[in-house]
């Protein structure tokens, strides 16, 4: 399965989320944008909705939303037609079957993070047990379409990669080959071989990228690892 690297945006204020923006969006296919509203989370970032939507249609997105009530937020961001996937928590609801499902209705992608203190085996029931034969076969509504494991505690750009992350990623892949595994965290020039060795596709990288002098040139050689 082919590796991505994916921007990550973290920002605090609009100034911030735009420096970033015109930075990347010319070359990166997809952005994360991370939503934090300072409950779920200790921080609080930056994203309007209606703000977001403005943007050139041909920049795409995935929303990883950190918050404490998901489904109001799923409802807002899944009307953007530039936001190709949702990321929702498990830890931030009790019926993650019913959250998932309000993911699927909005017709994006589903995506489900996982922070490192959750158990593997909590997500087992909305993973998909075969890949869909067809491209008009439709998974369970409350079936994930990718997981994103965390591989520290969310909330700040810049936190350091947990090894036992790894251990995670390779568990999953084992059981599920054909799933797409994201990281989120820690993701730069040492961890990206060691996580596209365990089996993780799909790799968010903030501080790797926007933390160093020339953030294009260090998207590129993340990309050529």
């Amino acid at each position: 399965m082919r590796t991505s690297i994916i921007p990550a945006i973290l920002a605090t204020t609009a100034r911030d989320f735009h420096q970033r923006f015109q930075i990347i969006a010319s070359i990166a296919p997809m952005l994360h944008l991370d939503i934090m509203d300072g409950n779920f989370v200790p921080n609080r970032t930056w994203a309007t909705p209606r703000r977001i939507a403005a943007l050139p249609q041909s920049t795409r997105f995935e929303v990883h939303l950190m918050v404490r009530e998901p489904a109001a937020a799923v409802a807002t961001w899944g009307r953007i037609a530039s936001v190709e996937r949702i990321i929702v928590h498990a830890e931030a609801t009790e019926d993650l079957a019913s959250l998932l499902a309000t993911v699927r209705a909005t017709g994006k992608k589903v995506g489900l993070a996982v922070n490192p203190s959750t158990p593997l085996r909590r997500l087992l029931p909305f993973l998909p047990s075969s890949p869909p034969q067809s491209h008009t076969q439709r998974p369970p509504a409350y079936t994930v379409d990718d997981l994103l494991l965390m591989a520290n505690a969310p909330g700040f750009a810049g936190r350091p990669f947990q090894r036992p992350t790894l251990r995670r990623v390779a568990s999953i892949h084992r059981r599920y080959p054909k799933l797409p595994i994201g990281v989120d965290i820690g993701v730069d020039h040492i961890t990206i071989p060691l996580l596209r060795a365990a089996g993780a596709s799909r790799l968010i990288a903030g501080s790797a990228i926007f933390g160093q002098s020339d953030p294009v040139a260090a998207y590129h050689q993340l990309r050529h690892l």
